[in-house]
């Protein structure tokens, strides 16, 4: 990763979709991206959480990005991935409609997020990325996989 001095730091976000929405996460919370999506339904467990995956003799909880941000929630389809992201000493999938590009966003390219994103709570995000032709929102980690966001 490069750093110019003219715009602070710089930050590798990889971009999704979810829904209409466009967000990022950046790169150094990502174990992998995965399309294989034998999810195993869990009884009664909450809402957000769509399932189970084995990976590799890994238990991993999908969280449902959809259900999260208050979206319609569809099917898993050949553009759907898992996220895999490492945060608090566990791996947890993040389920996602498409990925799209790994892109390096420089500090003067980012501004503060905004209350309201497509109908989706500001809080969930930390920074907007502001490409060329559309904004990415930056998850805040934290917060979306805070256990009381995951089992509502």
């Amino acid at each position: 990763m490069n750093e110019n001095e003219s715009t602070g730091s710089v930050l590798e976000l990889t971009i999704f979709k979810v829904d209409d929405l466009t967000a990022a996460i950046p790169t150094s919370f990502i174990r992998e991206i995965n399309r294989h999506m034998s999810i195993t339904r869990v009884s009664n467990a909450p809402d957000n959480v769509r399932g189970i995956l084995n990976l590799r003799g890994d238990i991993i909880t999908v969280i449902d990005l959809r259900q999260v941000f208050g979206l319609t929630v569809t099917e898993i389809n050949n553009d759907s991935r898992i996220i895999v992201v490492h945060y608090n000493r566990e791996d947890i999938g993040l389920l996602v409609d498409k990925v799209l590009d790994i892109k390096l966003a420089a500090e003067s390219e980012m501004e503060d997020s905004p209350a309201n994103l497509n109908g989706v709570n500001g809080a969930f995000f930390t920074r907007i990325f502001k490409m060329e032709e559309d904004l990415a929102a930056i998850l805040n980690i934290k917060d979306i996989l805070n256990p009381e966001v995951i089992l509502n």
